[in-house]
């Protein structure tokens, strides 16, 4: 369900968009669902560092089960 906000907007870049017919409401939602993204993209990689960095380092130390099935 779509809402109604208000946004400020540089007078001059708010110009040439209109001039190019850009959709705002499009290209908003997408630099907001880009900028969400990439936050929860961070905060995952915080939450799960350290469980990355033990796999990371047990694969190192031991290896991937498959290690012997390889022919390369």
């Amino acid at each position: 369900m779509k809402t109604r906000t208000n946004v400020s907007i540089d007078r001059e870049l708010l110009e040439t968009a209109k001039r190019y017919n850009l959709v705002f409401s499009s290209l908003l939602e997408k630099a907001i669902k880009s900028e969400i993204k990439k936050i929860e993209k961070d905060l995952w990689l915080k939450e799960n560092r350290d469980r990355i960095r033990n796999y990371n380092d047990r694969v190192n130390d031991a290896g991937v089960f498959s290690d012997d099935l390889r022919s390369f």
